[in-house]
């Protein structure tokens, strides 16, 4: 009863020769067959692989360590569809007999959904390095400075450098600095959502680097500021 009401994919198969003794549900619905086209055929017959050397690959490190953990996998449903899964296996003995318990887990749309977010992450990057203009956030509770790729450039800072709020202010043009200490400070105090466009100097690899920055900050329901978002961009 559980194995059947498992919602994970899941087979029984021999050893040496991959014949279905069992499968659920779950892995029917998933490949879109009949429990009589399943049992008492083979995973080769049918046909949910893409590499048929793939089940050679996986019975050699199954045969070894004696499971395989979850790993990434391209199968083929009944109707040729193609889906990806995470699969994991172990040996078990039915009757004696050398079985392998294969639980199967179709990601197709978390996949696509990661595909779809890379893609938007690169085309904002893009369009942002068109522009010269990024995009950065600061967690006011946590003190954490974030920006975006085109901000990097901005600043003049190698990507994947640890990065503070402190250090944003050793770039700031050192003249600029005393007009934007005050209007910071000043903001806070509001205690009101609210947002500011201004200009300033940057002193980028000894080079003097005009931006334009619009900011807008954030306050919970006691008035606390608690994050900071920001739009920069390069107007030298």
């Amino acid at each position: 009863k559980a194995f059947q009401s498992n919602p994970t994919g899941t087979t029984i198969t021999h050893i040496k020769d991959g014949l279905i003794i069992d499968v659920n549900n779950a892995f029917l619905n998933m490949f879109g067959y009949e429990r009589a086209e399943a049992i008492g055929h083979t995973t080769l017959e049918l046909n949910i692989f893409y590499d048929r050397e793939e089940r050679k690959e996986l019975m050699k490190i199954l045969l070894s360590k004696g499971a395989v953990t979850t790993r990434e996998k391209k199968k083929k449903k009944k109707s040729g569809e193609p889906i990806t899964t995470l699969i994991s296996m172990e040996s078990i003995k039915i009757n004696n007999e050398d079985c392998v318990l294969t639980s199967i887990t179709d990601i197709t749309q978390r996949k696509l959904m990661e595909d779809a977010i890379r893609q938007s992450e690169f085309n904002l990057n893009h369009a942002q390095a068109v522009s010269h203009t990024g995009s950065w956030s600061r967690d006011l509770v946590n003190n954490v400075l974030t920006w975006s790729e085109e901000s990097y450039r901005i600043f003049g800072v190698p990507k994947g450098t640890p990065i503070s709020y402190e250090m944003y202010l050793g770039l700031i043009h050192p003249e600029d600095y005393d007009y934007l200490a005050p209007k910071w400070e000043e903001t806070l105090k509001k205690k009101i959502s609210t947002s500011y466009t201004i200009e300033y100097r940057l002193i980028v690899n000894n080079e003097i680097k005009w931006v334009s920055e619009e900011i807008e900050v954030q306050f919970d329901a006691n008035g606390i500021p608690t994050a900071v978002f920001g739009i920069i961009q390069d107007i030298t």
